[in-house]
């Protein structure tokens, strides 16, 4: 699910794994189809909300967007 989340972002990552370096902010405009993609990758919602979290509790500033997006509800 976080590889198909940082696919559709453009990111590049090792198994779902990040560089923090390579990491730059992302809109709500671009964060929100890259949610929903990652949304049908996993049959609970609420997983994929729990890694998105995850995200923001790792990097506010970078993933601060995602708290605007509907986070695998």
């Amino acid at each position: 699910m976080m590889g198909a989340f940082l696919d559709a972002l453009g990111i590049k990552h090792e198994n779902g794994l990040i560089d923090e370096d390579d990491v730059q902010a992302r809109r709500r405009e671009d964060l929100a189809p890259a949610v929903a993609q990652a949304r049908r990758r996993v049959s609970a919602g609420a997983t994929c909300a729990l890694h998105l979290q995850t995200l923001i509790c790792q990097d506010p500033e970078t993933w601060g967007e995602l708290r605007t997006t509907r986070l695998g509800q």
